[in-house]
């Protein structure tokens, strides 16, 4: 999640000049610039604060806040149990059978 955060932050810098992480901690509502630079940078866990103030910033869908909490959630933990616990809790809410799409062969067939 923190690279997710830091091309985040590269992005809007990119788009805006005067974009910084005081402007962004701003926009937030959070308190400290510093704190959120080092949650970008993966030296500081994101808290669930974190996850509900960037959510409602970003108008994120229920769905959407979920998988960021759990992309948070297996960050911070260090238990590897953990972690796969989230990953199949995160899998197991992606519908792959809607993203199927059938291929069919368009090379027309060459007799012998």
């Amino acid at each position: 999640i923190s690279k997710y955060l830091c091309d985040y932050y590269n992005y809007r810098k990119s788009t805006d000049t005067r974009f910084s992480y005081e402007v962004w901690a701003n926009e937030l509502g959070f308190k400290s610039k510093s704190t959120l630079r080092l949650i970008c940078y993966g030296q500081r866990n994101v808290s669930v604060l974190f996850v509900d103030l960037f959510s409602r910033q970003e108008s994120l869908s229920d769905y959407e806040k979920e998988y960021f909490l759990l992309l948070s959630k297996i960050q911070n933990t260090h238990s590897l149990d953990l972690k796969k616990m989230y990953l199949d809790m995160i899998s197991e809410r992606i519908d792959i059978s809607a993203k199927r799409i059938e291929v069919k062969n368009s090379l027309p067939e060459i007799g012998v």
